[in-house]
């Protein structure tokens, strides 16, 4: 009995994703490419918010066309491109950062773990561009970071924290940290959650290596104003916030 042809659509929908470590390496050199430039600007007194915005920007933009990743993203139109946000989002992949970067209307800083400040040039890097270093085992180094999220929320830079605290590993949304949210009450800060669908399939956990061609969703969400909420009312908050970023991420 014959054996029917598959046409190029099922060919397409049973083969398996195809994988560039080449695609690393220059995401990495791509990370380099903005990390010197950095580092001898600081040198010299040259580095601005304009600068980094711009250099972040690019980045992001760089690693997306490397990746090859199908980007559809939603909801900019639920926030004033020009104000100052603290963003929020799930936190899955090497590949939420370039997100960020690519399709915020401004570039924030990171508020990220010690360990990225420790790698060569680029942690160096970090630092002279404003990015703020938690260490997450020292409370008073923990609250020394987020007074300095609080100084450039108030000279009108956009930062991003990942509530919770880390990548989670299997996709479903972990626990979230309660810094951020204190952050939040203190400055009055407006919080844009963010849901991110597939980052984790084109940078998947354990692994450098690039997926190339996956389909990836940024949704941005409505604006969330916690000067409305007091300190009271923090887990409130947070429950709102993870509620619309569950709704996102769908």
């Amino acid at each position: 009995m014959p054996t029917a042809t598959m046409n190029q659509d099922e060919k397409q929908l049973t083969a398996p994703p195809k994988t560039s470590v080449l695609a690393s390496f220059r995401a990495m050199g791509a990370v380099l490419a903005i990390s010197w430039p950095t580092i001898f600007d600081a040198m010299r007194n040259r580095v601005t918010k304009k600068l980094v915005d711009e250099r972040c920007k690019w980045l992001g933009d760089r690693v997306l066309q490397l990746t090859r990743a199908k980007l559809e993203v939603e909801g900019l139109e639920n926030f004033d491109p020009a104000g100052s946000y603290l963003f929020m989002s799930n936190h899955e992949s090497l590949m939420d950062i370039p997100l960020i970067f690519a399709t915020a209307p401004r570039p924030p800083r990171m508020v990220t773990k010690a360990e990225l400040f420790k790698v060569p040039i680029w942690g160096t890097a970090l630092r002279l561009g404003g990015f703020i270093s938690v260490d997450r085992k020292n409370r008073t180094q923990a609250i020394k970071s987020l007074m300095r999220a609080k100084e450039l929320m108030d000279e009108g830079i956009n930062v991003w924290i990942a509530p919770e605290g880390t990548r989670s590993r299997d996709g479903s949304l972990l626990p979230f940290k309660k810094g951020g949210f204190m952050l939040a009450l203190d400055t009055g800060a407006t919080i844009v959650p963010v849901g991110i669908v597939g980052a984790r399939d084109v940078i998947r956990p354990k692994t450098f290596r690039v997926f190339l061609d996956q389909p990836i969703k940024v949704r941005y969400g409505k604006p969330i104003d916690a000067s409305a909420y007091g300190p009271e009312r923090r887990d409130e908050l947070m429950a709102e916030v993870r509620a619309q970023i569950e709704e996102l991420r769908r």
